[in-house]
């Protein structure tokens, strides 16, 4: 978790009101987890914005997240953070960590967290008014599958950040939060991807979209990449699985907000010739040509240019091509096509 973390996973919010000394700050926060879980309930939604991207998954450089420095349990000890960074930590048995964070003007904020959905973590977290020592009340909260966050009308100033886990399940387990300016925001969704055309040889995809933003690639309804990024000129390759041809393909591009594009679509071309192609003795007796290949492929028997016959494999992959007696020593070949015109030929000599 020190060198990624995921930006949308289980969310959980928290509001509720704050009173003591900063060094009784640990004990009072962790005898709420009931009036926290009740007040959640009792929050208006309001739509914030920010955590459209319900789906994303983006894996963070080292350079966008700064990590907690332990002790950071109280007032007196809380950490430093920047909001231009995402904060990640861990919260160990009866732990809470403490952040001092600067707002650089008035308006509207949306604080999120996230952990890893198989975590038995259950994150909280909210703003303190240094001056009261009160958690702030949020005007309201979104949600978007997973994806919550606490909507707050700040003033400029300094304000506290707390985490801590509503189970106190004490594993060390990760999170990360975000605080960012709602006023600020983004939400204008990248235009749709243009992707190259895919076929069943491919392991990547390729095309273009906005400049330094998240690929996600789909297909049927499973996402099959979700770790694609596009480079400062918006050109982009992922790796994927070989797929089927007739394959549904989706791919579409979430910017640095979480905005989302409109998908790209297209079905997996077959560029595959038949696998298999046999034919069985031909004499200068031989009235019927015989073999195995696709299914259904089309199968054509050849001199030179001249076709000599040509009939449809069946659903087992077996053909019989009528032709008239050939000389001895001729060369014939035979092919076969799929439904995409894919060939595959083989030449034998007339015994």
């Amino acid at each position: 978790m020190k060198k990624a973390a995921f930006l949308v996973l289980t969310l959980v919010l928290l509001t509720f009101s704050f009173q003591g000394y900063a060094q009784a700050a640990n004990e009072q926060i962790l005898n709420k987890r009931s009036q926290i879980q009740e007040t959640i309930s009792k929050a208006p939604s309001v739509k914030l914005a920010l955590f459209n991207q319900s789906k994303l998954k983006q894996s963070l450089n080292s350079d966008d997240v700064r990590y907690e420095k332990e002790p950071n349990d109280s007032f007196g000890t809380a950490n430093n953070h920047n909001i231009k960074y995402y904060l990640a930590g861990t919260l160990d048995y009866n732990d809470i960590d403490m952040f001092r964070v600067k707002i650089p003007k008035d308006g509207n904020y949306a604080l999120a967290g996230a952990n890893a959905e198989d975590s038995l973590l259950d994150l909280g977290f909210g703003l303190i008014d240094p001056t009261t020592e009160e958690f702030i009340e949020p005007f309201g909260y979104d949600e978007d599958g997973k994806a919550k966050a606490l909507g707050y009308a700040l003033e400029a100033g300094t304000y506290y950040l707390a985490a801590l886990d509503l189970v106190n399940a004490g594993l060390g387990e990760a999170y990360i939060l975000k605080l960012s300016s709602l006023d600020d925001l983004d939400t204008k969704a990248p235009a749709r991807p243009k992707v190259n055309k895919i076929d069943d040889n491919d392991t990547r995809v390729t095309g273009t979209a906005e400049a330094n933003s998240y690929i996600w690639i789909q297909a049927g309804e499973e996402w099959i990449s979700t770790e694609g990024k596009t480079n400062s000129r918006g050109k982009f390759s992922v790796k994927i699985p070989r797929q089927k041809a007739g394959t549904f393909i989706a791919v579409c591009a979430f910017d640095q907000t979480g905005n989302q594009s409109k998908f790209a679509e297209q079905w997996v071309i077959d560029k595959t010739a038949p696998k298999t192609l046999t034919v069985n003795k031909i004499t200068s007796k031989t009235t019927n040509v015989t073999g195995k290949t696709e299914a259904k492929a089309r199968v054509q028997i050849k001199q030179g240019t001249k076709i000599l016959g040509k009939a449809t494999a069946d659903k087992k992959g077996n053909y019989k091509v009528k032709i008239a007696k050939q000389k001895k020593g001729k060369k014939l070949t035979i092919q076969a096509s799929d439904k995409a015109n894919n060939t595959k030929k083989i030449s034998v000599t007339i015994k």
